[in-house]
């Protein structure tokens, strides 16, 4: 996970591998890349070679360099050893470039545009938040794949949205099975971390606090915000009096602890992200069920 904040400039340049067909290039290119110590770069650079020209399923090892513009986002694609370029215009001017892995996210001055670097794919997500400064803060996983956003709305932090890139074009899309609008999460928020596939965010009520979960892993797919019942309809977070210091994530994200203010002291809290909505065949309780513990 890496939460990007503002010192990052709006220019980022991602290093690009640029394939070659003749053996006597490569040969120099891998020579050169060997005396560098990225003999794994040179691995990818073969893998692209064998693709072969004039592939039009998506390039998991694709490379993007991105150059950002007042109002302009311009492209240089690597994938399957051809290089495209692309100049996309943006609805308003840019405010910050923010980048995950080999994806990208530009926030304007009303929208986040993203670009998978993966297919190609460019979207453009209209945000309600403040207009001129609506993205307080990017959370990135440590892949790219995950992103989740953090809201300026009336001046403070007060609203989150998620998007998960896909390998196909045409199938990521802002708040995926959310369960709360198109808009995402509204109120005060108090704490936000993404981890792996693991999101984990705190609204601040006032008198009390609710605990949000959003699993980005196939498996809760069909039902990823607060999964803790089969019945979409049974959304539930955890809710208490207050939160004591930071929830602690473990195992690479897998799970979270957490503790909370209850009406006799405080009272500590798990929420297994692995866990499954469905007992397993055969057994007579869920090992691994879902909800806090």
């Amino acid at each position: 996970m890496s939460d990007l904040t503002r010192t990052q400039r709006a220019t980022y340049l991602v290093p690009v591998l640029l394939g070659t067909t003749t053996l006597l290039v490569a040969g120099g290119l891998a020579w050169y890349l060997v005396a560098q110590g990225r003999g794994l770069d040179f691995q990818e650079f073969l893998l692209n070679r064998r693709e072969g020209l004039g592939q039009t399923t998506p390039d998991r090892s694709a490379r993007c360099q991105y150059a950002l513009a007042e109002k302009t986002l311009n492209v240089t694609r690597v994938a399957h050893g051809q290089t495209e370029q692309h100049s996309i215009e943006l609805p308003g001017a840019s405010v910050e470039g923010f980048f995950g892995g080999q994806q990208a996210l530009i926030e304007t001055t009303s929208t986040a545009e993203t670009y998978d670097c993966t297919n190609g794919e460019h979207l453009s997500h209209p945000l309600d938040a403040d207009s001129g400064n609506p993205i307080s803060r990017v959370l990135f996983s440590t892949s790219g794949r995950n992103v989740a956003l953090v809201l300026n709305v009336d001046t403070h932090e007060g609203s989150v949205e998620v998007l998960k890139f896909k390998v196909d074009a045409g199938q990521a899309s802002w708040n995926e099975h959310f369960g709360d609008g198109e808009h995402g999460l509204r109120g005060s928020v108090k704490f936000a971390r993404l981890v792996g596939e693991s999101l984990l965010v705190v609204l601040d009520h006032g008198k009390k606090v609710e605990l949000h979960t959003y699993n980005f892993r196939a498996g809760q797919k069909a039902n990823p915000w607060n999964a803790n019942s089969r019945d979409a309809a049974a959304h539930g977070s955890l809710v208490a009096a207050g939160l004591v210091g930071a929830p602690e994530f473990l195992e690479r994200g897998k799970q979270v602890d957490a503790t909370v203010r209850v009406s006799k002291g405080t009272r500590s809290y798990s929420y297994d992200f692995t866990c499954k909505l469905q007992t397993p065949a055969g057994a007579s309780e869920n090992p691994k069920p879902c909800g806090w513990r």
